[in-house]
């Protein structure tokens, strides 16, 4: 029998008892895994002020890395830390909590096939665990071993568990992670009937325990402890895998007495088949066995009834006020005066039958997913093969931004200007509030605080959105920085951007987005969907942010942010700006082609960018989003596999095709179509159906953190320094792959006529050719023509402006294919970009900018024929010269506040090219 790799993660005092007892036992190489603090190599570690452990046996590695552990035939999961002097059992969960979910998803990654044992103290992770192990397969997980502890509950347990007090005090964890076993089938330990544990005293209980399941005495009153039973018996789980035992025992658990049993152990017997767990046995009561744990549960309920007057008493726990006419304990919730007053300002608007401030906690999450699900507001996707993820289907007249419907609210019309729709605020705070008043009733108001851009950050604005839509929660936990960690930036400060967002009836025709920039106040009602409802995101990110922006000299742009590391290790950063669906988040994650061995691209942002003067005379940019909201059809393995491994986990998919397996598919998924399924509209789907089964503008919601190419540094507080600035759109024909601006001044005049194609992002007609300047034309919150001056007035405040290029991935030749493969193959013209920017290739001047000269672009491995890269780099100046009477339309609807330098920057293409 080879010898077995045994790695236990979470070193503190059950983890590290249990290498310890498990080198002892030479069961096989042991590692032990500290996921926090990173553990000195066979050094003594003192593990908590209770029991301390002198030295690590020789056989144990130590490591904080979990590379370390890879290729491992058994994996014991602990719930994290040592506890240190001084920490409570309150801080250690908190600190724990938050990276359980990432340990258990490493450590199946760490080893495909690996027999899992989650081992943990106390109860209250335990129940976390439990959760995050429900996608699991189910014969890859022994079980939980741990402690019940029942002084440990008491309001912290209640406030933070999400799940009921009854549930987690009569409930021993056991079997396969979310199978929570109650203490009624948990009636023997190694064969000792409960019974007879209670009936005896300590001693005599462990005197009688002297051939249990491992073969092992477990002397309980010489190790004094609790936590060394559990780490006993999670070895007994280890040994039996090692030695192909048939049958262990998979839960172990103590209640310390104070409000319920007192020293009695429990455990779950299981069957061990070929490939893990074959089944838990079954166990049955006896009469006398029901009637001592139907006076247990009397004991627990008493336990219970004490923590919910503690939960009613504790002001961190109401947070669900009743009363909106008079919330005094929202003082306990925000230190800013202007937040409480607005937050009940809007509650006596809107009349909520209940107020939820959002902290933005796993827990809280989870809550509310079980919440969204019992309403049907989410359904539940298969677990196993895509963990934390849940499914939105959207009302059929609300799929996408609705820009006929979105307004500008200024004191004079000139100032939204001419791209804009205007209304005036005092006309739409009446229009619009009268939409919202009593719309919330029968309904919970969440109140979402949050922060665009790192938090602490110069960049960082904090917000706050009021809303009735679980599904705006979850994404705006997923999309932003939310909850707790807003109010403690935000501290006494009235400084906040207003956010009202309700769904009311959902009517197309009482739908309002109204911004009113110079109140810093978004209102939104009348949608759910995902631009109209995260307010966050296009609302104050770009358009509220944007008149910040001029005011504060800083630019708010439609821009993703990547860095282009180069085989020497050097990175430089670039910001591109793509209308919606133009391959913006492609190129976000673009992996290089395996021609261009060395290069690595880091995705820093995929759809905004903050930009301001850093102190070396460079633009800086941020990414003020903590998530992706991406657009589905057409995202595979083949065009985007970063973001398709992003979305894998803790993603919520909308409108797209969801499979009787509980999985989803779209169309251009690399998965063939599922023989059947339910569309978007809930319909009964099949590939012969006439319709599509996803919208086309269906999405993905889903952590930045997640993507397997983000960046190190995509949370600096400072920012990532911008090298170029690319410009680019869908042209069949005019635009060339790539060209550069003439200065910045001309960059300016090529983002600001650019055009494309228009898409699914937005309602209306799809493949008309539209102007969008800076790809920005949604998003800028005040006139157009103030716009183009202010990035005109950045480039002469900026010592080192970036240089700017236009790029078009998608010219099509005279059969209407694309000549560009795209996708990967776009670094190559990255590549080129950088080159420019450091001076290292010239470039062919033609009337609209400087093209590549041909040699210059590394097409190694592509295999293009010479004429179609010359038709790609080409300039056809009768087609220009058509461009320039659109450019021309386009410049004069901007109106009288359109810059002089813009006009001159039309006079002087229209010589270059009739020259």
């Amino acid at each position: 029998m080879s010898r077995k790799k045994i790695t236990v993660i979470g070193a503190g005092s059950v983890g590290a008892t249990t290498a310890q007892l498990a080198a002892k036992k030479e069961l096989g190489d042991i590692v032990l895994l500290d996921i926090i603090e990173g553990m000195p190599q066979g050094k003594a570690l003192d593990m908590t002020e209770s029991a301390p452990i002198d030295s690590f046996d020789s056989k144990i590695t130590g490591t904080n890395k979990y590379d370390d552990t890879a290729n491992s035939d058994i994996i014991v999961i602990t719930s994290g830390l040592a506890r240190k002097p001084g920490m409570s059992r309150e801080d250690l969960l908190i600190k724990n909590k938050d990276i359980i979910q990432e340990v258990i998803a490493k450590a199946a990654d760490l080893s495909p096939n690996a027999i899992i044992i989650v081992v943990t103290n106390p109860l209250d992770t335990m129940a976390y665990m439990a959760k995050y192990l429900s996608g699991f397969p189910k014969e890859r997980v022994i079980g939980q071993a741990g402690v019940l502890d029942s002084s440990r509950f008491r309001t912290f347990v209640a406030m933070e568990l999400g799940v009921s007090v009854q549930d987690t005090q009569a409930m021993v964890l056991g079997g396969h992670g979310d199978s929570m076993v109650p203490i009624t089938r948990c009636c023997t330990v190694s064969g000792i009937p409960v019974t007879e544990l209670i009936k005896e005293d300590r001693l005599a209980a462990i005197e009688r325990r002297t051939k249990n399941a491992g073969g092992e005495i477990v002397d309980l009153l010489k190790t004094g402890s609790a936590y060394y039973s559990t780490a006993a018996a999670t070895v007994q789980m280890v040994e039996a895998i090692v030695k192909d035992k048939k049958q262990i025992l998979a839960c172990s658990a103590y209640l310390d007495g104070e409000y319920g049993l007192k020293d009695i152990y429990f455990g779950v017997p299981v069957k061990l088949g070929a490939n893990g767990v074959e089944q838990i046995i079954e166990l049955k009561l006896t009469a006398e066995e029901t009637t001592l744990l139907k006076k247990s549960a009397e004991d627990v309920q008493k336990s219970i009834n004490y923590l919910k007057e503690q939960v009613k008493n504790d002001p961190r726990v109401n947070n669900n006020y009743s009363n909106t006419k008079g919330n005094s304990n929202m003082a306990t919730v925000t230190k800013s005066k202007a937040l409480q007053e607005w937050v009940q300002e809007m509650a006596n608007l809107c009349k909520p039958d209940s107020i939820h401030w959002c902290d933005g906690s796993e827990v809280e999450r989870q809550t509310l997913v079980e919440q969204a699900l019992k309403t049907g507001e989410l359904e539940m996707l298969n677990q196993s093969k895509l963990p934390g993820c849940v499914y939105h289907r959207s009302h059929s007249n609300d799929v996408a931004r609705v820009e006929q419907c979105t307004f500008i609210c200024t004191d004079q019309k000139e100032d939204a200007g001419t791209t804009n729709n205007w209304m005036a605020p005092a006309d739409a705070y009446k229009k619009v509030g009268a939409i919202f008043d009593g719309s919330m009733k029968g309904r919970t108001m969440y109140v979402i605080p949050f922060i665009m851009g790192p938090a602490k950050s110069p960049f960082s604005k904090v917000g706050v959105e009021i809303t009735d839509s679980i599904y705006v929660v979850l994404n705006m936990r997923t999309m932003t920085r939310m909850g707790k960690i807003a109010l403690d930036q935000l501290g006494d400060s009235g400084n906040f951007t207003r956010g009202l967002h309700g769904k009311a009836d959902l009517n197309p025709d009482r739908r309002f987005i109204c911004h009113f920039p110079q109140d810093n106040t978004i209102w939104s009602v009348g949608s759910g969907y995902g631009g109209n409802a995260l307010l966050g995101k296009k609302c104050l990110a770009l358009r509220i942010a944007s008149f910040l922006g001029r005011k504060e000299n800083w630019m708010a742009e439609h821009m993703l942010i990547l860095g282009i590391e180069s085989p020497e290790g050097k990175t430089s950063y670039v910001a591109a700006a793509f209308p919606s669906a133009c391959g913006k988040t492609n190129l976000a994650m673009l992996i290089p082609p395996k021609e261009l061995k060395g290069y690595k691209v880091w995705t820093v942002g995929d759809d905004i960018a903050w930009l301001r003067q850093g102190p070396d005379g460079r633009l800086w940019a941020v990414n003020p989003e903590a998530g992706f909201f991406g657009v589905l059809p057409g995202t595979s393995n083949k065009t985007n596999p970063n973001a398709m491994l992003t979305m894998q986990k803790n993603t919520i998919y909308t409108n797209v095709v969801k499979t009787p397996d509980g999985n989803v598919w779209w169309e251009g998924h690399h998965d063939p179509a599922p023989q059947k399924g339910t569309d978007w509209l809930g319909r009964e789907w099949t590939p012969e159906s006439k319709e599509k089964g996803a919208h086309a503008n269906s999405r993905f919601t889903a952590p930045a953190s997640q993507c397997p190419s983000i960046s190190p540094k995509w949370e600096s507080p400072e920012g990532v320094p911008i090298s170029a600035i690319i410009f680019g759109g869908r042209r069949a024909r005019v635009a060339p792959l790539v060209y550069e601006s003439f200065n910045w001044q001309h960059g300016v005049y090529v983002g600001a006529t650019m055009a494309s194609e228009t898409t699914a992002a937005a309602v209306g007609q799809t493949g008309v050719v539209r102007r969008d300047p800076m790809a920005m034309l949604p998003f800028i919150g005040y006139n157009a023509g103030d716009y183009f001056a202010h990035w005109l007035h950045m480039g002469k405040i900026t010592p080192k402006t970036p240089k700017i290029f236009n790029v078009n991935w998608f010219r099509t030749n005279a059969k209407g294919e694309f000549m560009w493969p795209g996708y990967g193959d776009n670094m190559r013209v990255l590549l080129w970009i950088l080159n420019r920017c450091e001076g290292k290739v010239g470039a062919q001047e033609t009337p609209i900018g400087h093209v590549p000269y041909e040699n210059d672009l590394d097409l190694t491995g592509l295999n293009m024929k010479h004429e179609t890269l010359k038709e790609l780099l080409s300039i056809d100046r009768e087609a220009w010269r058509e461009e320039l009477n659109g450019q021309k339309e386009f410049l004069d609807k901007i109106g009288p506040r359109l810059p002089r330098e813009l006009t001159d920057e039309w006079q002087n293409l229209s010589h270059r090219l009739f020259m």
